[in-house]
């Protein structure tokens, strides 16, 4: 059965990966909420709607899954709703790479190690990390950029 008229659609862009690539290195940008006023940002939405679209037939239930930085938007139709979910893979141990830490785009930082039971409030969270960080080689440095990333992204 095909979508209601009255539902919201997906436009998917059609890119290879070269595009993929490109819309990538673009993310530092267009995460920025100051990039939405820029010339720049006006460039490159004026090349994406000259790009192709996938021929999609929206039905119930369907799902589409692509790369994130595949352009993309939602086509207004009527007032029903389209539901959008993000999902990102993530590490057992988001310290094992320090790389991507305090990175406004693409933060690591912003995971925590899996709690081993319930956790009442923040205060209860960040003590039951940093002693599970103590027990780690390189403890100071990983507890240093915990409290950076606290610092600059939760408080």
């Amino acid at each position: 059965m095909q979508v209601n008229r009255a539902s919201p659609k997906i436009n998917i862009y059609d890119i290879d990966q070269n595009k993929a690539n490109y819309f990538s290195r673009l993310s530092k940008y267009y995460k920025n909420k100051f990039f939405l006023n820029t010339k720049k940002y006006f460039k490159e939405m004026e090349k994406i709607k000259k790009l192709p679209t996938l021929k999609l037939l929206h039905k119930n239930g369907d799902l589409f899954i692509f790369n994130c930085f595949t352009p993309h938007n939602s086509i207004r139709e009527g007032k029903d709703v389209r539901l959008s979910l993000e999902f990102r893979l993530r590490l057992s141990d988001p310290y094992k790479s320090k790389k991507y830490w305090l990175n406004k785009t693409n933060r690591r930082g912003r995971y925590w190690l899996l709690p081993d039971n319930n956790i009442r409030n923040f205060s209860d969270k960040y003590e039951r990390e940093i002693i599970k960080i103590k027990k780690m080689k390189g403890h100071k440095k990983k507890i240093n950029l915990r409290n950076e990333e606290i610092k600059q992204f939760l408080i």
